[in-house]
């Protein structure tokens, strides 16, 4: 469970900086 939970942190985390790289 641990895991899952920081693999959709990282996730989560790749996608906002994927989205404020878009927005610049």
């Amino acid at each position: 469970m641990k895991f899952r939970v920081l693999f959709l942190t990282i996730t989560i985390q790749k996608n906002k900086l994927s989205e404020s790289d878009m927005l610049h």
